[in-house]
């Protein structure tokens, strides 16, 4: 039937209004909007005109309309309220009550849900149930009192939707959506989602300062969980994104307890426990930062499978920054790597890129500690090694750019003797040479011939006056005023003659119980370049040449006047003039 039904005002509300007794009498009619009588019930409920398996009570005890249908066929309602004019704005069904009680209730004692709200037009924008409170109470309240079931279940069964299945926001000061397990002893989570396409399980967005997800526990349960439960899927079980300025961070953890702030675990046969990214090429902040005030490390890495080959910290960088990077202001370590199986290595650092210049570790110090320090309990303490062929570039390089040594090398077998260095070549660890060591009493040994830099062999004193009234080239005699001292000579022919301040020395040796900042070095063999005067005549290549009466010079001798223990050595050098430098072949004899 297509014509509208409506409730005759003059019988309905005189069955509304009326005292229960008068309502009674009125029984109930419902009519057409010509006027035309299409249901009738009597007040004791028997129905005169319209279906014969309806029964319509009227104010029963008070309980004011009840409409009963027990015919099964067709499915009928026992009550339907219809605005059919797509202009009205009425509400189908209306329900007040300023008492206690709810102003509209459905119940079921069948297998039917209690209440259905549809909303059939597919373009309809508005909610199927709106609800609205100005009170502090909740708007919508859903209350599950049985042993099992939930408390609310929102689906999208469109396939095609992508709306989300709940959709949560305020413009007030509370959270979008507050989640409560107020059950110490349940193990559920406050918040449970689960998703089997590529979206999330959970999504929040909030446009304030709160969090868009909050997850909080008083029991022993977790406060948030994000389970991905497709094998094919790929994506983040978690996913933070922020687009702030203000350097918030896309996922924070915070954890009062003893447990984890933040925990990642892959159960799957691939995939990585937790991923964190920067994907602006201008953003400077770390993709992990751990930091703690507590007694514990602010990042902890462990790999429990010993037959796992991959590293427990794994950091690669496509910039200029470090691709781990660690800060401690205790006394722990900034990172610490330890690898407790038979193979494989505590700490692995790499660079790719074979343009990139940068250091693959670099550490710093601005305390009186060793910037990095090597320690192995059964083996070498480090190991460096450059695997090009065509690399010429050494494997291990110091540098200093204070007065302590670039290298060190220490041996304390605490007197036992053995080896401060050892030089070998070597095909592999298993397979060397020894080509040259340094013993502990600071003995030297080599395979092959010693090539210095120098052209002489000099030896350290000490000389009377101090280093500073001294010049390179002058010619030294063995001092008259101080044991193990010299001083410049100044006497012709003398056989106190020791040797010449030298430039550069090849080898250099000295009592090292005396500091170097007092001596000068003097060369004894070997080329060394020698202040000469004309004193003697003129020098020509090959003249012996001996002390003079000015002071730091040397002359040519007589060859009758030259005698044992004057000789400094031969000119290698014609000469002549005043005073001067030219190169000796020193040798005191």
């Amino acid at each position: 039937m297509s014509r509208t039904l409506r409730l005759v005002a003059p019988l309905f509300l005189a069955a509304l209004l009326l005292p229960v007794a008068a309502a009674q009498t009125d029984g109930f009619l419902v009519t057409n909007v010509d006027g035309d009588t299409l249901f009738y019930a009597a007040p004791s409920g028997t129905v005169q005109f319209g279906p014969a398996d309806t029964r319509v009570g009227v104010g029963d005890n008070g309980a004011g309309l009840t409409s009963t249908v027990s015919r099964a066929e067709g499915n009928p309602s026992a009550g339907i309220f219809n605005v059919a004019n797509p202009a009205s704005q009425a509400t189908a069904l209306l329900g007040i009550t300023s008492g206690t009680g709810v102003a509209t209730s459905g119940w079921t004692f069948g297998a039917g849900t209690a209440g259905g709200f549809f909303n059939y037009d597919s373009g309809n924008p508005e909610p199927s149930l709106w609800t609205f409170t100005p009170g502090t109470g909740a708007a919508l309240l859903a209350q599950q009192n049985g042993v099992g079931g939930h408390a609310g279940e929102f689906q999208v069964t469109d396939a095609a939707s992508d709306g989300s299945a709940v959709y949560a926001r305020t413009a007030g000061l509370g959270g979008a959506g507050s989640f409560f397990v107020d059950n110490a002893s349940s193990t559920f989570s406050a918040v449970f989602g689960r998703t089997v396409g590529t979206g999330a399980g959970v999504y929040g967005r909030s446009v304030g300062s709160g969090s868009a997800v909050y997850g909080r526990t008083d029991g022993t349960g977790s406060a948030g969980s994000f389970a991905i439960t497709n094998s094919a899927n790929v994506a983040a079980a978690v996913f933070g994104d922020t687009n702030g300025a203000d350097g918030g961070t896309g996922v924070h953890g915070r954890h009062t307890g003893v447990g984890s702030a933040v925990y990642g675990e892959q159960s799957g046969p691939g995939g990585i426990a937790g991923l964190f990214q920067i994907s602006d090429a201008t953003n400077g902040a770390s993709a992990v930062e751990g930091r703690t005030v507590g007694t514990g490390g602010a990042g902890s890495f462990f790999i429990d499978n010993a037959a796992n080959t991959f590293s427990a910290v794994f950091g690669r960088t496509d910039g200029s920054g470090a691709g781990i990077q660690g800060r401690n202001a205790g006394t722990g370590p900034a990172v610490q790597g330890i690898k407790q199986g038979p193979e494989g290595e505590a700490g692995q650092f790499s660079i790719e890129d074979p343009g990139n210049g940068f250091a693959t570790l670099r550490a710093t110090t601005e305390g009186p500690g060793v910037a990095v320090e090597g320690v192995g309990k059964t083996n070498a303490g480090g190991r460096f090694f450059a695997l090009d062929p065509g690399a010429t570039e050494p494997a291990l390089d110091g540098v200093t750019y204070g007065t302590g040594a670039a290298f060190r090398a220490v041996q304390n077998s605490g007197g036992l003797g053995g080896t401060v260095a050892e030089f070998v070549t070597a095909d592999d660890w298993s397979n060397y040479e020894v080509v040259a060591r340094v013993d502990a009493d600071g003995n030297v040994y080599a395979d092959g011939a010693f090539n210095g830099g120098g052209a002489d062999f000099a030896e350290r004193f000490e000389v009377v006056g101090g280093p500073a009234a001294y010049e390179v080239g002058d010619v030294l005699a063995i001092a008259t005023t101080a044991d193990r001292h010299l001083e410049r000579s100044a006497e012709p022919y003398s056989t106190r003659i020791l040797g010449v301040y030298a430039t550069r020395p090849g080898v250099l040796l000295g009592d090292p119980s005396i500091a170097e900042d007092v001596t000068v070095p003097v060369g004894v063999v070997g080329v060394v370049p020698t202040k000469v005067t004309g004193e003697g005549g003129p020098i020509r290549r090959g003249d012996l040449l001996v002390t003079s009466s000015t002071a730091g010079h040397a002359m040519r001798g007589e060859p009758g006047r030259v005698g044992v223990g004057m000789v400094i050595g031969k000119a290698l050098q014609d000469f002549d003039g005043a005073r001067g430098v030219i190169e000796v072949m020193v040798n005191v004899q």
